[in-house]
């Protein structure tokens, strides 16, 4: 449920994006919803066979992967972060995040998996090939944000699964989300996009097709691919 103080902030957050087409556009998917859902995708691919820029360290911040013994970051038992990091170790995902040294807190995370991923907003899967990897979930906590963090862990993590032998790394953004769209932008190309109109209890309308929709996109994926 949205309170006052949290629409505002994202009406906020919607102007600063994207000015008055951007906070119309908030507002119109907030009246429609959940009757109505439409958007558009984006997709990024960075080649991990291209030289890939020095990282910019952020003082204060380490930049590490997690791991199963790290799974306190991430809440207190029951909490549903938690509870949905415990079941992506289970399936050998890996997660990059950057510590406030200060205290210990974590103040960026992402997640990266060599499996088909679920992408929600249009009930389709994209596959991965082999040598591939597929980011999601990426996030910067309100208080370190703007601060670039987050440029700062991508960049180590990629430099990272690069020196292990990975090609390519994928992942997408939704279009009204104007400044993930423009952290991507920093380190990957755009490979695709797709429109989507979702009815209330009807699938998914996928508008505007690519090639690269049609060569990745898929309604199932096999159990293996998981």
């Amino acid at each position: 449920m949205w309170t006052a103080p949290l629409l505002f902030s994202s009406l906020q957050r919607s102007y600063r994006d994207n000015g008055l087409r951007g906070v119309a556009l908030q507002i119109a998917k907030k009246l429609l919803r959940p009757a109505l859902q439409f958007g558009k995708l984006v997709f990024f691919e960075c080649n991990l066979g291209h030289p890939l820029p020095e990282p910019c360290p952020v003082p204060g911040i380490l930049c590490r992967e997690a791991f199963r013994h790290d799974i306190d970051l991430f809440g207190p038992a029951g909490a549903g972060k938690r509870q949905s990091a415990v079941e992506r170790f289970d399936r050998d995902e890996r997660c990059f995040v950057g510590i406030d040294t200060a205290n210990g807190a974590m103040a960026n995370y992402r997640w990266i998996t060599s499996g088909s991923a679920y992408l929600p907003e249009i009930e389709c899967y994209i596959t991965i090939e082999p040598g591939e990897l597929y980011v999601y979930d990426l996030v910067t906590l309100p208080s370190y944000r703007r601060k670039g963090i987050d440029t700062y862990v991508r960049t180590c993590a990629y430099r990272y699964l690069q020196s292990l032998g990975y090609t390519r790394i994928l992942a997408y953004v939704r279009a009204d989300n104007r400044s993930s769209l423009g952290a991507a932008q920093k380190l990957l190309q755009q490979c695709g996009s797709i429109h989507y109109l979702h009815c209330r209890g009807q699938k998914p309308i996928l508008i505007g097709t690519d090639s690269f929709c049609r060569d990745r996109l898929r309604q199932s994926v096999s159990r293996g691919s998981l």
